[in-house]
C-alpha cells in the first residue's frame, strides 16, 4: 500500500511539473506539419515560350494592416518570428547567404557581423565618469533593434508563358530596410541592410509560420505570403534604359504615386489586348 502512495505521489509529481514547463500548443501536442514541409517546386519554363518578361521592384510597407503577419512578433513569441529575425537567424547560423544592399544580382556576399553593424549594433566605446572627476572609457554591447525594419523591397520577374497563355510572376530576390531616427535629427533615415536570393531561402520561410488570425491550428507560412501574393505593396522600380532608375529619381508625391499606378495599369492592358471578345 505504500509503495501505491509513493508510486502515486511521485507520478502526481511528474505530471505538475511537466504542466508547469510547458505552455500554449506545446501541452497538447507537438507541431511538425510546417517544420517538415519542403518548397513546392516552380514549374519548368522554357525561353522559347516567354513571349513577354519585365523586371519590377516593389516595396512593402509593413505597417500597413495587410502585411502585419511579417512584422510582428517583434521578438520570437510562441515559435513564430517576424520575417527579418528569421531571415537574420538564417544568415547568423550560414543556411542563408546574404549580398551587399547594391547588389540585386547577388554577386557580392556580405556577413553577419557587416549587417550588424547596419543597426548600430556592437561593443562601443563610451565614456565614463569616475568618482574621482576622471573619465574612461568603457565597453558597452548594443542590441540590434529588429523592429526598425519597417520596409521590405522585392525583386521580381513578370512574363507572360504562351505555353498556359497565363501571366506569371517570380520573386527573385527580397531587401529588408531599416528606417529610423538619429539624436541630432528629426528626420526618418532608411536604409537597405542586405538582399537575399529568394530561391535560396525557400526552405526557411516555407518551414516557418505565421500568424493566421482566423485559425491558430491551421496558420501559413512566409513562403504562402509570397507565393500567394497575400501582401500588399506599390511598384517603386521597373527595368529601363536609364540603368534601371527608381520612380522617386524623377518623380515624388503624388506624380510618384501616379508613375506606380501607370506602370501597373501598363502591364494589365498588355495582357488583356492579348485577347479578343
Amino acid at each position: 500500500m505504500k509503495r501505491l502512495i509513493i508510486l502515486l505521489l511521485f507520478t502526481s509529481s511528474v505530471l505538475v511539473g511537466f504542466s508547469q514547463t510547458t505552455s500554449g500548443y506545446a501541452a497538447v501536442f507537438k507541431k511538425k506539419i510546417i517544420e517538415n514541409r519542403k518548397p513546392i517546386p516552380y514549374q519548368g519554363v522554357r525561353e522559347a515560350d516567354v513571349i513577354w518578361a519585365k523586371l519590377l521592384w516593389r516595396e512593402i510597407n509593413l505597417g500597413e494592416k495587410v502585411n502585419l503577419p511579417l512584422y510582428f512578433p517583434k521578438e520570437p513569441l510562441d515559435g513564430r518570428y517576424s520575417l527579418v529575425d528569421l531571415l537574420l537567424k538564417g544568415i547568423k547560423n550560414q543556411t542563408i547567404m546574404a549580398f551587399d544592399t547594391d547588389d540585386d544580382e547577388f554577386k557580392v556576399p556580405i556577413g553577419y557581423d557587416a549587417i550588424l553593424k547596419k543597426f548600430g549594433a556592437g561593443t562601443k566605446m563610451i565614456d565614463q565618469e569616475q568618482p574621482d572627476g576622471s573619465v574612461i572609457q568603457v565597453p558597452v554591447t548594443t542590441e540590434a533593434i529588429t523592429s526598425e525594419v519597417k520596409k521590405v523591397l522585392v525583386k521580381e520577374l513578370w512574363y507572360f508563358d504562351k505555353q498556359s497563355s497565363t501571366m506569371q510572376v517570380r520573386i527573385i530576390g527580397l531587401c529588408p530596410v531599416r528606417v529610423y531616427k538619429k539624436e541630432s535629427s528629426p528626420d526618418e533615415l532608411q536604409m537597405k541592410l542586405f538582399w537575399i536570393n529568394y530561391n535560396d531561402c525557400r526552405t526557411n520561410l516555407v518551414q516557418q509560420e505565421v500568424y493566421n488570425n482566423r485559425n491558430d491550428a491551421l496558420r501559413l507560412s512566409f513562403d504562402d505570403i509570397f507565393i500567394r501574393r497575400r501582401f500588399s505593396s506599390i511598384v517603386m522600380k521597373e527595368s529601363n534604359v536609364y540603368n534601371n532608375r527608381s520612380i522617386g529619381s524623377y518623380a515624388k508625391g503624388v506624380d510618384a504615386m501616379i508613375e506606380s499606378d501607370r506602370i501597373k495599369n501598363e502591364m494589365f492592358n498588355w495582357e488583356q489586348d492579348l485577347w479578343h471578345y
